[in-house]
């Protein structure tokens, strides 16, 4: 199979790149060629059954995500167009700029009527307008009108760019992640939402921080601030399960710190077969073992699982307790 995926890879899609990038091909006959490149993958052949336990739609996911990589030839087809698309807002080829003055408008729509050129008279205010508002048409005409031309933005790559990649991930169930870039002082001590919380913690131990300088020295000052009695001995711990199914493989995990939020140590257990719910029950029940286990009695358990929270607060008998470790 693995050169029957390589085949597909390198000389059936490569056959489909010319075409894909300016023709838009119809879904019935992209239909056909999905399937027979799926056959071709299980019993090369085009024209081969085979009975298989997993879905081709699995195949189309990348290989870091469980799949196979291969391309599905609709979305391939639309991510090419896209970036043609790019490149004729974008690109300053001769044909592609041409295009743009021919066919475009300045907000990059396509045009539908005919448009004589003209320069940017500046702000048209209305006589009317003037004489009832004067000072607000005053503020309007200081503004003044760029003459830089808007420049295009992708924002599922870093450098603003369609790429094939990008635009076929961003058509796909794999969505790329979204980039998100934010300076640290305004992340932690300056935004205003922060601000409160740390408001809020200063008013919880009768210690006013400075909000001033850096994250370090907002750091070494909280680390600084001395607990109480009962929250020194307290152990903090985050725990989460989950299964690739309902029912599916599970697994769950849990991460141990000291009141200071200190690393302490953690743990991750394969499960069996279960429910998503039993999984995240099952990382609070191996909490409550390990941390019985070593002596620390003051645990604090955060969880997002409604379920774990519920069941733990009722202290119910019903519990599957089947989860403890043996």
């Amino acid at each position: 199979m693995a050169g029957r995926l390589c085949l597909i890879d390198s000389v059936v899609m490569g056959s489909f790149l010319h075409s894909f990038q300016v023709y838009r091909w119809p879904s019935s006959l992209l239909k056909d060629l999905n399937a027979a490149i799926r056959n071709i993958f299980w019993t090369g052949s085009i024209d081969g059954l085979k009975s298989v336990q997993v879905a081709w739609k699995s195949c189309y996911r990348t290989k870091d995500s469980g799949g196979l990589g291969v391309k599905d030839l609709g979305l391939l087809n639309k991510a090419m167009l896209k970036k043609f698309t790019w490149r004729m807002l974008t690109a300053e080829s001769f044909v592609f700029t041409y295009l743009r003055a021919r066919f475009f408008t300045q907000d990059h729509r396509p045009r539908t009527w005919y448009v004589v050129s003209s320069v940017w008279p500046g702000w048209d205010i209305p006589e009317s307008f003037r004489a009832s508002h004067p000072d607000v048409a005053s503020e309007i005409e200081k503004v003044v009108i760029s003459t830089d031309p808007d420049s295009l933005f992708w924002t599922c790559s870093l450098d603003g760019v369609v790429s094939y990649k990008s635009a076929y991930d961003s058509l796909s169930e794999v969505r790329s992640s979204a980039f998100w870039e934010e300076d640290l002082r305004h992340l932690f001590p300056n935004c205003l939402f922060a601000r409160g919380l740390w408001d809020a913690v200063s008013s919880t131990f009768s210690h006013k921080l400075k909000l001033d300088g850096i994250c370090l020295d907002l750091w070494h000052e909280a680390m600084m601030v001395v607990f109480s009695t009962q929250l020194k001995a307290l152990w903090r711990v985050n725990t989460d399960g989950d299964a690739f199914g309902s029912p599916g493989l599970a697994g769950c995990a849990g991460v141990f710190r000291t009141c200071r939020g200190f690393f302490k140590g953690c743990f991750a257990i394969p499960l069996i077969v279960c429910f998503a719910f039993e999984a995240e029950l099952a990382a609070a029940v191996h909490t409550i073992d390990y941390a019985w286990t070593f002596g620390w009695r003051r645990l604090w358990l955060e969880s997002d699982s409604t379920f774990v929270v519920d069941t733990l607060r009722s202290r119910s008998y019903k519990v599957p307790w089947r989860w403890r470790p043996v």
